[in-house]
């Protein structure tokens, strides 16, 4: 069910968020996720080796500071754990 305040309350304490993860909450396509992340639109990302993720609280502070129309978000609890 869509949410009209981007929320990622729904996702554990210390869960990582992939590109892929990150894609379907926000309804774009993983190559859109990378393309941002390599122009900087995106908060820089966490990296453990070659993995890289970011943190619910990043990408919530990153979404509150868009102008994306109500009901955009997915709520956590609809995405796919990735």
């Amino acid at each position: 069910m869509p949410v009209t305040q981007p929320n990622l309350a729904g996702l554990a304490p210390g869960t990582r968020i992939s590109q892929v993860m990150l894609a379907d909450l926000i309804h774009v396509t993983t190559k859109t996720v990378r393309n941002w992340k390599d122009q900087g639109v995106l908060p820089e990302p966490y990296r453990l080796g070659t993995i890289e993720f970011w943190t619910p609280e990043q990408i919530q502070h990153w979404l509150a500071d868009q102008n994306l129309p109500d009901g955009y978000i997915k709520s956590a609890s609809e995405t796919n754990a990735h």
